[in-house]
């Protein structure tokens, strides 16, 4: 039997999924968002491990504050101690700096004790794991490295220098002589009035820099900074840094290099700094005499390498550092090179060089 279909019967065949076309604008769309949202978590990314930095070289900074304010308001010196070292076999003492001294202050006293009581005897043992190449070599402390750096998780590694000054290029191009510096009695400040290896020439040493290297053992202290504790630079990173145990100038400190030889540096009319007076023998040269040449920020990232005593980091164009005075920020690489130089000293006000304006950095 036929049956006839009413208008109010008749069904209309509903669609499943989607089309081709709907399905590659889909696509798109997500390609889209994934490239507007990726950059940001990258970013965000970058800039939380630069949080991270910060923060590990904040300890270190207020470590620094704490062991000032337990020695007087001194600070450590880049070689503080003699440690006995029983992998030398003539049992050489070895040179240990500032963050050996440090370690008491960062909640590392019992490595400390540990280091200072190893004896020679304990090198017979290759398995104790008290030994000076073992308890140096084999130690990771977090707190002195960058979490961005390849040295975060290596034994002995180091990641955070300190402001030593300003170093003639004899010293800075020849890491055999990383002993020759601030303040071992090697430096002519061109202040014509003294001798070589004066008293007055250990004082403008001592302006050049913040923790010094000092043979008398007479070290900068925060409660004597001519230039201000906010705007001298006590801490940054470096890439070429080398241990944590290494008491050597080039593997623990960053240095500003400035032209000629310690007994004959040049004025700042010769593009060196300085003239023939006490009152002017830190004094900065004129923008286009002035280069800081591979002492400045993230210079010659391609070649590192061990002894470049300059700040550095693998943070995109910038360092990180931290002021005498405990506070930290990022320099950008590109700051105005007078103005980092001024930076680097401690007292350089006091011996010619114009006060830096509080927007300058």
């Amino acid at each position: 039997m036929l049956h006839n279909r009413t208008a109010g019967s008749h069904r209309t065949t509903e669609r499943s999924g989607l089309t081709l076309l709907e399905v590659l604008v889909t696509i798109v769309v997500l390609i889209l968002l994934m490239a507007l949202i990726l950059p940001g978590l990258n970013g965000t990314r970058v800039n939380s491990r630069r949080a991270e930095c910060l923060n590990n070289m904040r300890w270190v900074a207020i470590a620094f504050q704490t062991y000032a304010t337990a020695n007087n308001g001194d600070l450590p010196m880049l070689h503080q101690a003699d440690l006995e070292n029983d992998a030398d076999p003539g049992n050489t003492p070895h040179r240990a700096g500032w963050p050996f001294e440090l370690l008491p202050y960062l909640e590392e006293q019992g490595l400390y004790d540990r280091l200072t009581t190893v004896d020679a005897a304990t090198n017979s043992d290759p398995n104790n794991a008290d030994t000076f190449h073992s308890l140096t070599s084999n130690i990771n402390l977090r707190v002195y490295t960058c979490p961005d750096s390849d040295k975060d998780e290596q034994g002995g590694a180091l990641s955070f220098v300190v402001n030593m000054g300003y170093m003639t290029a004899d010293i800075w191009d020849d890491p055999g002589q990383t002993y020759r510096h601030q303040v071992s009695g090697t430096y002519d400040w061109n202040n014509g009035d003294f001798a070589a290896d004066s008293f007055e020439d250990e004082q403008l040493s001592r302006a050049s820099g913040a923790v010094l290297f000092d043979h008398e053992g007479v070290p900068t202290s925060l409660n004597r900074i001519p230039d201000g504790v906010s705007s001298t630079i006590l801490l940054t990173e470096n890439l070429d840094a080398g241990s944590w145990i290494s008491g050597v100038p080039h593997d623990i400190g960053f240095a500003v290099r400035i032209d000629g030889t310690t007994a004959a540096i040049p004025t700042a009319e010769d593009g060196g700094i300085g003239s023939d007076t006490q009152q002017t023998a830190l004094q900065l040269p004129a923008h286009d005499a002035f280069d800081l040449g591979p002492s400045a920020i993230n210079s010659d990232l391609n070649r590192k390498r061990r002894y470049r005593p300059r700040p550095s980091s693998v943070h995109p164009s910038v360092v990180n550092v931290f002021f005498l005075d405990g506070h930290g920020r990022s320099l950008s690489e590109s700051i105005d090179p007078l103005v980092f130089a001024k930076l680097v000293t401690s007292g350089g006000e006091k011996y010619g060089q114009e006060a830096l304006d509080d927007s300058s950095f």
